[in-house]
């Protein structure tokens, strides 16, 4: 197989959306990346948990303006092929020089972008959210699985009573439940246990707002973003509750001095997380640098996903890709054995049971675990694959999320496009100019991808011609009432002769004739 070729369509400036809200398995919480003082609560052998401490939200660090020539720049992203990519989204940002930080780490850097290129003078500490969902309580009962637990639906019906309270409910790695809430902890204890559940619940005190509250919060939000999108100036956004930090956590892929004033005005409860801040210059000028970038800068690095799994590039078949991958080995394995055992219950077990699994991924902090259905499992895994994440608790593997997975050729910030030939443009054997049609996979309320980045990615051998079309999504986030199909044209290295044309965004790839007929474009 031969390398793949990019072909890349110059655009205006594109500001992507952000899949920022992520839901966090098993605890009732947010997720962010928002810095936090934890509200602690320990432990003792008859149940107790004690909080002590406060949760008052950190301001995120306002980093000084660089000198020299340039627009001032925070980013905020990961490092691929030389470049911060903010939030790991498209444009990337090349960096002049190597930078210290690993690919594919996060990192947050201040410089100035000009000229295409971006000059880090500072790299900045990462905002974070410290999440503890570690036990806080020695000597408790687990909770049982599924939603028609006693125990479970004991603490719901009792979370409804304490609304000036209750900041956060969650499940501990041992499937203990805990009860945060904002005030003396012991006269809850007495309350549970005469709902007799007093021997299954640990209660945390000294979380500093309520979930009422922070859901207030939230609603003070949505209004200022909402007029940024009607006033032309909104970019994609999200925001979390961290009950442990006791704010929420607003994330923005640009912002510039006049958003972060419209933002501070909403009070120090905001945490207030950008993808590129601005320091010195407007939102203007910053399209004005993106539109070069996304006319002249870097090719995006082409990957095979399933969801969180993450392949080396695009290879050739399945077993290839999950060949790449490491066999569980005794820690992994115990990490699975916990979660059919866990809150995951049934669903959990069928899912484990239903898979073949490999390590996709392991950090000191992250495990990602990638399944193949091997058809012992639920109906709707049988013919395709699953992933299960984990997040390290103390010195246990906490899931964070699980479930089927679809395996998609993707790239940083952009998203993959059905393909298809064009059935009003024949085409020519002799050519080397391929007419096509794409349909866009993700939300973008019926538009076709018009003053959008739009990347071919071709890859051509003696028998084959794969194409692999990559689109930059919809500003601002989209409805999905379908998308339409969009004509393009590809340029391949040969005439295309007698070879088979094929659908590279599914795996295995799809052969396409012509004409499509129907069903090729209804699908």
């Amino acid at each position: 197989m031969t390398h793949p070729r990019w072909r890349r369509r110059p655009a205006a400036a594109i500001l992507l959306p952000l899949a920022l809200l992520v839901a966090l398995a098993a605890c009732g919480g947010g997720d962010g990346d928002g810095e936090a003082t934890v509200a602690d609560g320990t432990g003792t052998g008859d149940g107790a948990g004690d909080g002590d401490g406060t949760a008052d939200a950190d301001r995120s660090e306002r980093p000084a303006v660089p000198d020299g020539d340039g627009l001032a720049l925070a980013v905020t992203g990961t490092i691929v092929d030389g470049s911060i990519c903010p939030w790991g989204q498209r444009p990337c940002l090349p960096i002049v020089g190597s930078p210290s930080t690993a690919a594919d780490d996060q990192v947050r850097l201040v410089g100035l972008l000009d000229g295409g290129e971006f000059t880090v003078t500072a790299e900045l500490d990462l905002m974070s959210a410290d999440r503890d969902f570690s036990d806080r309580c020695d000597g408790l009962t687990p909770a049982g699985g599924g939603g028609d637990d006693p125990i479970d639906l004991a603490l719901v019906e009792y979370q409804r009573t304490i609304p000036d309270s209750l900041a956060i409910v969650w499940v501990s790695p041992s499937n203990v439940f805990h009860l945060g809430v904002v005030d003396d902890p012991e006269p809850h204890r007495q309350a549970l246990a005469e709902r007799g559940i007093g021997e299954n619940v640990c209660v945390v005190g000294g979380f500093a707002r309520t979930e009422r509250d922070l859901r207030a919060l939230s609603d003070r939000i949505r209004p200022v973003v909402e007029q940024w999108q009607a006033d032309g100036v909104g970019d994609s956004f999200g925001w979390s509750p961290e009950p442990f930090a006791g704010n929420v956590g607003l994330d923005v892929y640009r912002i510039d001095a006049d958003q972060r004033a419209d933002l501070e005005a909403l009070g120090d409860e905001i945490e207030i997380r950008a993808g590129i801040e601005v320091l010195d210059g407007t939102l203007a000028d910053l399209d004005a640098a993106l539109d070069d970038l996304v006319a002249s800068g870097p090719a995006p690095r082409i990957e095979l996903t399933c969801g969180p799994v993450r392949f080396d590039g695009v290879p050739g078949d399945v077993d290839d890709a999950i060949g790449q991958l490491s066999p569980l080995d005794d820690e992994a394995a115990a990490a699975l054995e916990a979660l059919a055992d866990g809150p995951a219950g049934v669903e959990g077990g069928s899912l484990i049971d239903g898979h073949d699994w490999s390590i996709a991924t392991r950090t000191d902090d992250e495990l990602i675990l990638f399944g193949r259905a091997n058809g012992d499992g639920p109906a709707w895994s049988e013919a395709g694959f699953a992933q299960i994440t984990f997040a390290r608790v103390g010195d246990a593997w906490a899931p964070q999320g699980f479930g089927g997975c679809n395996l998609a050729v993707e790239a940083p910030g952009l998203g993959p496009a059905s393909v298809n030939l064009d059935p009003d443009r024949q085409p020519d054997p002799d050519s080397t100019e391929l007419p096509v049609v794409i349909q866009e996979r993700a939300c973008a309320s019926g538009e076709a991808p018009v003053d959008r980045e739009i990347v071919p990615v071709v890859t051509e051998t003696a028998t084959t011609v794969e194409i692999v079309v990559l689109v930059a999504p919809v500003k601002g986030g989209a409805n999905c009432p379908g998308n339409p199909w969009h004509p393009i044209t590809v340029t391949l290295d040969a005439p295309l002769g007698d070879r088979t044309v094929l659908d590279g965004s599914v795996q295995p790839p799809e052969p396409r004739t012509w004409p499509p007929g129907p069903a090729g474009l209804d699908g």
